[in-house]
């Protein structure tokens, strides 16, 4: 009996393989041209403030996570040591930016709150929506268009996929072996899901989130300035030492926004806020953090420390 169409079984991979391999590379080629592509529509280049950076940075839950830790080194919220907060009475007052009004908005009034429970009802908040679409018109998070793009080509794995299955069939059907095959098979299923996930930013984000992330705080500090007229709300959060009390400058915040839980050097009030994160217990925080008898960090009994890594909050 001879071979299924005339090819060996390792013939037929090192055939698949290459076709497999050009599909991909043509995949790849036009992912990199699609996301390497974009124009800013909302004129000049501008700065980005702090909760821009954030959400470029890791997306909804990162903007909340670094408005909940500026409010929290504020005085204005509590965070309890099982990852909940809660309002502190008499912080009332303006807020920095709209994200810090959206987190306060989502607290429950009279009780604490999980910080889980305030990302889930953000993601689709208008307020959070304006920071996503900003960050689009700027070229530095893909665009519903983009994402249709990248994901187009990747239906080209189809067809050495499809040969793939064809082959499979007749060879089991012949009694020939198809355990390879059926690996390789899989192995591309993956890929294709793998190609088909959309990416979060451009190149032009990605290479900015870089450049910020191997810079130094000094250097970091103007990406996290207020736009003009900012300060109030819907304004940016002040990269300067004129910022809001007990923040300290701007690029402090922005450590937290571009690192998350890691810029936070103060053991109590990182686990308070990310207490997933937290690492087990040594037997203390290893120099007071000053929290209240109940557990809780801000407020009256803040952790301070909040932004350590950088230099320490509140200047």
């Amino acid at each position: 009996m001879g071979e299924p169409w005339g090819l060996t079984g390792a013939d037929f991979l090192t055939l698949y393989s290459g076709l497999l391999i050009i599909c991909v590379t043509g995949v790849m080629a036009r992912r990199r041209r699609v996301l390497e592509h974009y124009q800013l529509t909302s004129g000049p280049q501008r700065q980005l403030d702090v909760y821009e950076l954030a959400y470029l940075a890791g997306g909804p839950a990162r903007v909340v996570d670094t408005a909940a830790s500026a409010l929290v080194a504020e005085g204005r919220l509590r965070a309890r040591r099982d990852g909940r907060l809660a309002r502190v009475s008499g912080a009332g007052g303006g807020y920095g930016h709209d994200v810090e009004r959206l987190v306060h908005d989502n607290l429950l009034p009279h009780t604490a709150t999980s910080l889980q429970r305030v990302r889930e009802r953000a993601v689709a908040d208008p307020r959070m929506v304006a920071i996503r679409d900003r960050l689009r018109r700027d070229g530095l998070l893909v665009t519903e268009h983009q994402i249709t793009q990248v994901r187009r080509p990747v239906l080209a794995l189809g067809i050495p996929l499809t040969l793939g299955i064809v082959r499979l069939v007749n060879a089991a059907r012949l009694g020939y072996p198809v355990t390879q095959l059926a690996v390789v098979l899989s192995l591309t299923v993956l890929l294709a899901a793998l190609l088909w996930w959309p990416p979060h930013y451009t190149e032009h984000g990605r290479d900015l989130l870089r450049r910020l992330r191997e810079a130094g705080p000094a250097e970091r500090a103007p990406r996290a300035v207020a736009l003009p007229g900012g300060g109030g709300p819907g304004g940016g959060r002040s990269g300067g030492p004129g910022g809001a009390a007990g923040v300290g400058p701007g690029f402090e915040v922005a450590a937290v926004a571009l690192f998350g839980a890691a810029a936070i050097t103060e053991a109590g009030l990182r686990g308070a806020l990310f207490p997933a994160g937290r690492k087990p217990d040594t037997g203390g925080d290893g120099g007071g953090n000053g929290s209240g008898a109940d557990g809780v960090c801000g407020g009256d009994g803040g952790c301070g420390g909040a932004c350590g890594g950088c230099g320490g909050c509140g200047g």
